[in-house]
């Protein structure tokens, strides 16, 4: 990550785990899946997101003020672009992709 056209780039981490959530969002909306397991599904995709800002945010503190700031929008960008752009993402779990933007936000 030394190099600044690197930090340009998304991790592949952030790109499989955008989809991952998104998918995971996706299955509570599922009625029938909702009634038997949301919660606890709910709840998952909050600790994964959590987990995952938590480790953007202790990789980058390994970087240098500016770079640290662009690697952490460029993730936090694609992680709300994915949501972002899926209508039935944005209904189901508003809060979630609004918390990406304020991300996204903070570190532009």
């Amino acid at each position: 990550m030394n190099n600044k056209a690197n930090l340009l780039i998304p991790l592949k981490a952030t790109q499989s785990f955008s989809m991952v959530l998104s998918n995971m969002v996706k299955l509570v909306q599922n009625l029938v899946f909702e009634l038997e397991t949301s919660e606890p599904l709910n709840g998952s995709i909050e600790r994964l997101s959590s987990t995952y800002e938590k480790g953007m945010i202790q990789l980058a503190s390994n970087l240098d003020p500016n770079k640290r700031k662009l690697f952490l929008y460029v993730n936090f960008q694609l992680m709300y672009n994915v949501l972002d752009s899926d209508s039935s993402i944005k209904e189901k779990k508003p809060d979630l992709t609004d918390h990406y933007k304020r991300l996204v936000e903070a570190y532009s």
